[in-house]
């Protein structure tokens, strides 16, 4: 049986399994693909996605419910604003950081390199 959290092996590169990591990426949660790719730093980026997304659901319930309670839409109190922006600034910081990454997996695939150890 294997660890959840013992490191997967770096697999050689291939052009298609360095695509289905970007797309793993870019669709489905930053980081993912890294993770998938053996690479380091998929951890950390998983975590900051999921955060990101976290502080962006938050916000938008508490906008929704203070619109529904209100009949019309109302502005944000302060302190909810800058979460929604904190979420969002972070989720796109982490879905650029996937797309590099991904990039980077896809370059490396296209020359036929061997990744470092």
């Amino acid at each position: 049986m294997m660890n959840s959290s013992a490191p997967l092996p770096r697999l050689p590169p291939d052009v298609v399994a360095a695509r289905a990591c970007l797309v793993a990426n870019l669709l489905v949660l930053p980081g993912l693909g890294t993770r998938l790719a053996g690479r380091p730093g998929a951890w950390p980026q998983m975590a900051l996605a999921l955060l990101g997304f976290a502080a962006l659901m938050v916000w938008g319930l508490r906008f929704l419910s203070r619109w529904i309670v209100e009949g019309r839409l109302v502005g944000n109190d302060p302190p909810w604003s800058w979460l929604g922006l904190a979420g969002l600034a972070l989720s796109l910081a982490t879905w650029a950081w996937g797309f590099a990454s991904g990039l980077a997996m896809l370059r490396e695939a296209g020359r036929g390199e061997k990744a470092p150890a």
